[in-house]
């Protein structure tokens, strides 16, 4: 028998519910959420810090010693000993970018290089600093902020090949902090006595031919308010955001802001109280499973270092000070007297100690609860204005959305719409409500519940970190009734058919919900219909194993070329195209500057008159081969023995063969990697995939150039061509003798 049902199953049906403290999140319904701050103390005093890229912070003390912490763990050790003093007078900035340390000494203006792993001072640049207040990584550049001094203006510096200082920005007015994005960098710095942002384009920096321009973020007015904020410190979160601490005009109240920037939109919202002084903020690694990173800072009379933990907890309902929601909806079936049988809910998450609650009641009337008329704050100008458009009963007004209303009562802002709503929820909720026998039903039959519209409301009880949350809804109305399927004895009489009607309905919903199972057995067997908790029961059909570094769409994709490569299992090319399908899943460093660069190496060789047309065209497409079919940060490449058969020299066949463990290995160069999860996968891959009685062995190419095994020519390092200038070559180094052919 066919049965009507109406449901609400995503987020766009999620968000037509009304309600108190709810909010939408993940395809479901839940507790509305707010950031929660921890604030963890080292109890370090520090002249400056750096985090690395797990997180760990690193502290620049007055004596210029540098210690590692892990803040999580509780472990410290020494990387850098400055001793007496002699080498590092005046250490003020520091700023750690893979092994190397930069220490900007204020005494004698240079920036000292440290190794991390070794702990020895490796070199030293003259970058004549007057006053160097921060030196920040960003783009791979270095960037060091100078405060100048009084004859001298402000300025920012960068580094650039061989130890080369170079002045970007010219002219700042005392400036205090620096932070920087992929496109601009952002400086505090003194307006006429008042803290402003500036923020400059730095793609001059790339292109000769762009002119540096500048623009001043001034006028920081918290959403909602018209509170001014002064900016002290501020730290770049993603390129359209940025967080900052604050201090509230003509008061010494400091707290953590989100400045959001995006196209035309420019808000500045308030995330929480900063009560300490802050002298430094940083924003720590991304993490895919958090809205917002770690942050760290340097704050209080004694300049100690904390850690910022932002978190998200649930917010309490202002109507009863508990941690619970409430959720309104009507549904309506188009047809009077409609006899509702069924509702069930879906929990997505039900953690212990939370409760769902679920009332309801029907009627025939769309305005029974009362009319827009009958709220108080509506004229009478706008209840007439708001009927015309359809809008009679409270319901109506709930079902709206608020800025369309506003333009029907020609209001400039949707507040006093919203109030109305909230109103119109005051009164709905002293309905009188049937309340299921028990919290946490998820079957509720429903009894002696007819009319065409069907009122529900859902009251979620959580606590401050827990909250249930419900992924699906559905209102069951049947088209009709086993009943009429049995003889006309059992319909006799009006009492027995509704006992017999509503008992009959038990069997109805049960077989119900087996032919909406049966309906959606087929898309467990589609690769790209399949629920993710059953990617792996799928892929077991195949015999693929799957590691759980493996997104989600990356399975996918492999289940739905299985047969294609399958047929390639085996084979170098199938080993190939594995790889690539993973590669393309995951996430990538920005490493298409070796590409650009590469190009523009062949371009220039062109330009010289080294190379032909041809020469170019072919070298540029053995690039983009080289660089098609997976995502541009990673590269990849094989080598085996044939592969070296033309290399007579020993020296240049080691750093290839050291790798690999006989006649009947190759070794797969890949990388670089985000994660060493994914190297691990990658590593996997190639050991379940290779071909069958060889071995292989995974080689990860960083970004950076070491010489030594991490090395290899032609894929993530090249020569120069050898050049010969009088006075300024030497034999054998970077000139050769060849023999001459003998004149005839």
């Amino acid at each position: 028998m066919q049965r009507t049902y109406l449901s609400t199953a995503d987020a766009a049906e999620w968000r037509r519910w009304n309600g108190r403290n709810i909010e939408v999140k993940n395809d479901a319904l839940g507790l509305a959420t707010e950031p929660s701050i921890d604030y963890t103390n080292l109890r370090v005093e520090a002249a400056d810090i750096s985090v690395d890229v797990d997180g760990n912070v690193l502290v620049l003390d007055a004596s210029g010693d540098v210690q590692w912490h892990d803040g999580e763990h509780g472990l410290q050790e020494t990387v850098w000993s400055n001793g007496d003093g002699a080498r590092i007078g005046e250490p003020q900035a520091l700023c750690v970018t893979g092994d190397r340390l930069y220490i900007a000494d204020g005494e004698t203006g240079r920036l000292v290089l440290v190794s991390r792993r070794s702990g020895e001072v490796v070199g030293q640049i003259d970058a004549r600093l007057d006053d160097p207040i921060d030196v920040i990584r960003s783009d791979r550049r270095i960037y060091i902020l100078d405060a100048g001094t009084d004859e001298r203006a402000g300025r920012v510096l960068t580094l650039g090949r061989h130890g080369r200082v170079e002045t970007v920005i010219h002219g700042l007015a005392s400036p205090t902090d620096l932070t920087a994005d992929s496109e601009h960098l952002y400086v505090v710095e003194q307006s006429d006595g008042t803290p402003v942002i500036r923020a400059h384009d730095v793609g001059h920096l790339e292109s000769p031919s762009i002119i540096p321009s500048s623009r001043t973020i001034d006028g920081l007015v918290v959403a909602g308010t018209d509170d001014p904020v002064a900016p002290i410190q501020i730290e770049v979160l993603t390129d359209q955001e940025l967080v900052l601490v604050g201090r509230r005009q003509d008061t010494d109240e400091t707290a953590l802001y989100h400045y959001s920037f995006g196209g035309d939109e420019r808000t500045l919202t308030r995330r929480d109280d900063f009560a300490l002084s802050c002298s430094k903020l940083l924003t720590g690694p991304r993490d895919q499973a958090r809205r917002y990173p770690k942050y760290y800072a340097i704050a209080g009379e004694q300049n100690h270092v904390y850690i910022i933990d932002e978190r998200q907890t649930n917010r309490r309902n202002p109507a009863d000070g508990r941690y619970s929601a409430q959720a309104y909806r009507r549904f309506d079936s188009g047809a009077v007297d409609t006899g509702w049988g069924r509702l069930t809910l879906d929990l997505d998450e039900f953690p212990a100690n939370t409760q769902v609650v679920t009332s309801y009641y029907a009627g025939n009337d769309p305005a029974a609860s009362g009319t827009v008329g009958d709220l108080p704050g509506v004229p009478n100008g706008d209840a007439e204005a708001l009927r015309e458009a359809g809008v009679h009963g409270f319901w109506d007004l709930l079902e709206h959305d608020s800025a369309a209303l506003a333009t029907v009562v020609s209001d400039e802002t949707t507040a006093r719409v919203e109030e109305w709503k909230r109103t119109a929820i005051d009164r709905i909720d002293d309905e009188h409500w049937t309340v299921t026998d028990s919290a946490n039903q998820q079957d509720i039959l429903l009894e002696n519940v007819d009319g065409q519209y069907l009122h529900v409301k859902i009251e979620l009880i959580g606590g401050v970190n827990s909250s249930p949350a419900i992924g699906s809804f559905r209102a069951y109305c049947p088209d009709g009734s086993y009943l009429e399927y049995l003889p006309e004895h059992f319909q006799r009489t009006e009492r027995s058919g509704q006992f017999l009607a509503r008992y009959l309905s038990i069997f109805e919903s049960e077989f119900a919900d087996i032919a909406e199972d049966i309906d959606r057995l087929t898309g467990y067997f589609d690769p790209e219909g399949v629920p993710n908790e059953y990617l792996s029961w799928l892929s077991d059909w195949l015999a693929i194993e799957h590691d759980e570094e493996w997104p989600a769409a990356a399975k996918r994709e492999f289940l739905t070329r299985a047969p294609e490569l399958f047929r390639l299992r085996g084979t170098r090319e199938g080993l190939s195209r594995i790889l690539r399908l993973y590669l393309r899943h995951v996430e990538t460093p920005d490493t298409s500057w070796m590409a650009t660069w590469q190009k523009q190496r062949i371009e220039s060789r062109r330009s010289e008159g080294w190379m032909t047309d041809a020469e170019v065209g072919a070298r540029l497409r053995e690039i983009d081969d080289r660089t098609t079919g997976y995502s541009s940060g990673h590269m990849l490449f094989f080598f085996e023995h044939l592969d070296l058969d033309g290399v007579d020299s020993e020296d240049a066949r080691r750093p290839y063969t050291m790798h690999m463990d006989g006649p009947r290995s190759f070794v797969t160069f890949v990388g670089p990697f985000v994660s060493d999860d994914h190297r691990r996968a990658t590593e996997r891959i190639v050991a379940t995939e290779r071909p069958a009685h060889t071995h292989g062995n995974v080689v990860e190419l960083r970004q950076e150039l070491k010489l030594e095994g991490g090395s290899f020519l032609g894929i993530n390092s090249t020569l120069t061509t050898r050049e010969f200038v009088l006075g300024r070559s030497t034999l054998g180094g970077d000139t050769v003798l060849k023999e001459r052919e003998s004149l005839r």
